[in-house]
């Protein structure tokens, strides 16, 4: 599976440059607009028609639980 980051068209830039000064590219393939992909997402709240895990935040606290949601959804 590829992990992409879904943002608003105009703030690519500014997600880039975050991410890139982080060393964070090494987990996440891509910086997409909005509903370019199809898959699952991760989310605070469904805004969309696709399917979503939702979550308060990702952080290692909870990435337990994020990842036992995802198992659970691809089988």
């Amino acid at each position: 599976m590829d992990v992409l980051l879904e943002c608003e068209r105009g703030t690519e830039d500014l997600y880039w440059k975050f991410l890139n000064q982080r060393g964070m590219f090494d987990f996440i393939s891509d910086i997409i607009c909005p509903l370019q992909e199809r898959g699952l997402s991760i989310d605070t709240q469904v805004r969309n028609q696709r399917a979503t895990i939702i979550t308060n935040y990702i952080r290692l606290e909870n990435q337990i639980d994020i990842i036992e949601s995802i198992k659970k959804r691809m089988i």
